[in-house]
């Protein structure tokens, strides 16, 4: 466990490096992504009554915290791969569940600071938010969730351009066909039954209940066993990766 702890503080430590050249950039224009997904829901109006404004402005900032960070970690993976780059971390004694953490964690911590100021906007538009104890938690396990989804994605594509389209095509599915940004009533029930499985929905619930102060039991035993899941498939990749047949 100290091991553990250890190789990923040192990995998130890289990381760090590697992005705090455009954390401006990027604290700036995530809460703008949020405005803009506002307005353009406003105009085709589904803001008119206060539900559907919820659900556009969580579902929005669902995807402008963890969109960022599921595709980052896909497209990361994917290059290293191409370039040789994990060849190098195969030759340190850490782990894929290790580098992976690394990442989640350094894009964690920028993320906080844009999960706060995106509250703000909402707070700033009237929108019903009541903070409680269980956002923090709720916004660990959209970025171990997608991050698992997005190593996935960028463990198994052959090449940069199928990453690309895979990590594209399952965000648009998840955020356009899903009850993330849209109201369940406004979907057809049968969509509803099958996304409701999806890691995006079920992050996006999370966060909506620890925003609108109503975490019940059902919301904590759905995030319980999408963290499992989430963990379960980190560790698979984990131990079949490739690099670990180099290193044999």
């Amino acid at each position: 466990m100290l091991r553990y702890v250890s190789n990923t503080y040192f990995i998130a430590r890289l990381r760090w490096s590697e992005i705090r050249r455009g954390l401006y950039f990027r604290w700036l224009v995530s809460p703008l992504f949020t405005v803009g997904f506002l307005v353009f829901f406003g105009l085709l109006g589904l803001l008119d009554d206060q539900r559907g404004a919820f659900y556009a402005f969580t579902g929005s900032v669902t995807l402008a915290l963890i969109g960022g960070p599921f595709q980052m970690l896909s497209q990361d993976i994917a290059w290293l791969k191409r370039t040789g780059g994990l060849d190098y971390y195969a030759l340190q004694p850490i782990s894929l569940l290790e580098l992976t953490s690394g990442f989640l964690l350094a894009e964690f911590v920028v993320t906080v600071p844009i999960a706060a100021v995106t509250l703000f906007i909402g707070y700033l538009l009237d929108i019903p938010i009541r903070m409680t104890i269980w956002f923090l938690p709720a916004l660990l396990l959209a970025h171990i969730a997608l991050s698992a989804v997005g190593l996935a994605i960028g463990v198994l594509s052959p090449d940069m351009r199928t990453q690309n389209l895979l990590s594209q095509l399952y965000l648009y599915i998840a955020y356009l066909f899903a009850p993330v940004t849209i109201p369940p009533e406004l979907l057809p029930p049968w969509l509803v039954r099958i996304m409701r499985y999806s890691p995006v929905h079920q992050v996006a619930d999370f966060i909506r209940a620890s925003i609108q102060g109503k975490v019940t039991t059902d919301t904590l035993i759905w995030a319980g066993i999408l963290t499992m899941w989430s963990l379960g498939l980190l560790i698979l990749f984990g131990r079949f990766l490739p690099w670990r047949q180099r290193r044999a």
